[in-house]
């Protein structure tokens, strides 16, 4: 089911700026785990973890719900590509969830395109 409810504060804030507060809510973390500090720790990979290191398949992108991260109760969905522009792609993706990801069963995708053929489970 969807809950929509109103943005009351930054939507969005670099890895670097997250704080304590921030940790008290479920997150969507945007970027590999090569750039992005949270993503890293929501993959539980030492940062920076780049090229296979990453879990992030090659020239693909990957959209993954992540439990327990940041803390226990929440949730974190990942938003990670193997270059940026695969990065982008999942972003499309993740916007048109109507669409392309209705139906998915699968806590992990993987996103060669913004069509409902280049989404895949992992």
């Amino acid at each position: 089911y969807k809950v929509i409810s109103p943005v009351t504060s930054a939507l969005a804030v670099m890895d670097t700026e997250v704080t304590a507060t921030h940790k008290t809510k479920d997150f969507v973390a945007v970027g590999g785990p090569c750039v992005n500090r949270i993503t890293a720790a929501a993959l539980n990979l030492t940062f920076p973890a780049c090229g296979a290191a990453s879990t992030v398949p090659s020239g693909a992108a990957m959209i993954k719900i992540v439990d327990d991260y940041p803390a226990v109760g929440l949730q974190t969905v990942v938003v990670a590509g193997w270059e940026k522009a695969n990065t982008r792609t999942a972003c499309t993706v993740l916007q048109q969830y109507d669409t392309l990801l209705a139906g998915q069963n699968a806590s992990a995708v993987k996103v060669t395109s913004a069509t409902v053929a280049g989404i895949t489970a992992l």
